[in-house]
């Protein structure tokens, strides 16, 4: 490698969790939210910077993120689903050798798998990079800049998934990464796991 790669962790937080009824990003744990422990697990990363694309309640979920010197972006098309929300994001970052993609309701994200996900990017040979869980693979997930043509082109309502089943990627294991909160009971589970 001959010179250091400039990535950033893109986190997408702007869904209206329907099936939820109040705004994943805003959980409490651990003293602090959801999307607030994502940001500080992102910002504990080798990535250079953390950008929240923000959305549904976005006045309230920035207020609950005062002082935490992240980039936030709003999607005003937000509705439209999270590829949306994906290509605000992209649009922002196009001078970058790489983005992560990752959302705000995987509990057990880590530090360590944005790491790892930088490291096989650096040492690999693939522009994509996924996590694997649970026999399938998905986010967070590393593309390369020559990928961002392609992320600017997916449907709204898909997000970035399709991509990583169109051509080979590498991937890193993420044990727990089939975790995710989208329903009041997926949230009580969590819970009572811990």
């Amino acid at each position: 490698m001959q010179s250091k790669k400039n990535t950033a962790i893109l986190i997408l937080a702007a869904g209206g969790s329907n099936r939820l009824g109040e705004p994943k990003q805003l959980l409490p744990l651990a003293g602090s939210t959801l999307l607030n422990r994502t940001i500080n697990e992102a910002k504990g990363s080798n990535a250079d910077q953390v950008v929240a694309v923000l959305g549904a309640r976005h006045k309230e979920v920035a207020s609950s993120m005062e002082g935490m010197q992240v980039n936030v972006l709003f999607n005003e098309h937000w509705e439209k689903g999270m590829g949306s929300s994906l290509k605000t994001g992209i649009q922002a970052l196009q001078d970058l050798d790489a983005v992560i993609v990752a959302v705000c309701d995987q509990p057990f994200i880590s530090a360590d798998i944005f790491n790892h996900l930088i490291k096989e990017w650096e040492t690999g040979t693939h522009t994509i990079v996924a996590s694997s869980y649970q026999g399938t693979i998905g986010v967070p997930a590393l593309f390369d800049k020559s990928e961002f043509p392609n992320l600017l082109k997916v449907a709204d309502e898909s997000g970035a998934k399709p991509l990583l089943f169109q051509k080979p990627v590498s991937t890193i294991p993420f044990e727990q990464g089939n975790v995710d909160i989208d329903t009041r009971t997926d949230w009580e589970d969590y819970l009572r796991s811990g």
